[in-house]
This record gives C-alpha cells, structure tokens and sequence, in this order.
C-alpha cells in the first residue's frame, strides 16, 4: 500500500469515527426512576419542565404528572 492510499484509507477510518460517535451522542437518553425520588426532587424536575402542580399533591401523583 502506497503513502497516498494509506492516507485516504486512513480519512476514511476517521469519517467512519466521527459518524459514529455522532450517532452515539443522539442516542444518550437519561433514565430517571422517579420511585427513587423525594417529593421535593419531584417538584424540582417538574418546576424544571414547566408542569403545574399542587402543593397538595401526593408523590403518586408528581409521577404521573412527569410521566
């Protein structure tokens, strides 16, 4: 194998790299237990996303209301 035919071999490994890291990237999706969680963490994530709740609310219900 010559230089130049090493060199784009080599390119082409790179490319493949970086396609797949980039898919890889788009596929991280966080899983969260909500089960684990205090109220208060709760409230904090739906506060985070903009979900109106009632203070009243039990933490049965501060799940359904993320899910």
């Amino acid at each position: 194998m010559g230089l130049s035919a090493f060199n784009r071999y080599r390119r082409e490994q790179e490319t493949k790299l970086k396609a797949v890291a980039t898919v890889s990237e788009k596929e991280i999706v966080e899983v969260v237990d909500y089960e684990e969680m205090t109220r208060a963490e709760l409230k904090e994530m739906l506060d985070k996303k903009g979900i109106e709740y009632s203070d009243r609310d039990n933490r049965a219900t501060l799940i359904e209301l993320l899910r």
